[in-house]
């Protein structure tokens, strides 16, 4: 019988590390240290191992930092990882019980949700969902500062039996009203693992202005259908 691969053939592999890792060893800590590799570092402030909890102190990489902690009680079939990035400025929870997998994100103080189930065997969840509603970030977080104090958009991405739904939209304030072009982007489209249709797309940019007068569809190639 070949060996089962995938989410859940993962996640029991590391709950069985944890299981010999906690009958062996019931605290441990590590003090900080630097691995250095071609192409740059990875810098730790330390490790910690109690209770069924590993906890990574300052990792970073870069202009990259990290402080995370994986979990994994005696008493349910769950992980939970958390993690904080950039001392605050992104956050993760993720929490997999059984076939279940939910992560709560944060990036700027902006939410978003992912959800998903996972099938006996692969990587590939039966359904899941994307939801990130109402975001408001500062212009200077995408670059746009100059001619956007805020933009301002949400993202809705589903996949069940095999497809996927994605509805995205962007909009900006402009610095100075009546003086800079509209930026306004709204994208709804479907499609499986070998083509996207693209339902709708109507796209205000400085300098550029167009909208989608009838469905098209592009495989993984890049081709649009009937190329």
């Amino acid at each position: 019988r070949p060996a089962e691969s995938g989410w859940l053939a993962t996640r029991q592999t590391l709950r069985s590390a944890v299981d010999d890792a906690s009958a062996w060893v019931r605290r441990a800590h590590v003090g900080p240290g630097t691995v250095t590799f071609p192409g740059g570092e990875l810098k730790l402030a330390g490790l910690a191992w109690e209770d069924r909890t590993l906890t990574v102190n300052a990792a970073s990489y870069q202009d990259f930092k990290v402080d995370a902690k994986l979990m994994a009680p005696a008493t349910a079939d769950e992980l939970t990882l958390t993690a904080v990035i950039n001392q605050g400025e992104g956050t993760v929870t993720v929490v997999s019980r059984g076939a279940d997998f939910e992560a709560a994100i944060a990036a700027w103080d902006q939410p978003a949700r992912l959800t998903a189930q996972f099938p006996a065997q692969g990587w590939l969840p039966q359904t899941a969902a994307l939801n990130a509603s109402n975001w408001v970030l500062p212009g200077d977080k995408l670059q746009l500062q100059d001619y956007y104090t805020t933009a301002q958009g949400s993202a809705q991405v589903t996949w069940q039996n095999g497809r996927y739904a994605v509805d995205v939209s962007l909009q900006g304030k402009p610095v100075a009203e009546g003086k800079i072009p509209p930026l306004d982007v709204a994208l709804r489209g479907q499609g499986d693992l070998q083509t996207l249709q693209v339902d709708a797309l109507d796209v205000q940019l400085p300098g550029l202005s167009a909208a989608l007068q009838a469905p098209f569809a592009v495989n993984r190639q890049g081709r649009i259908d009937g190329e």
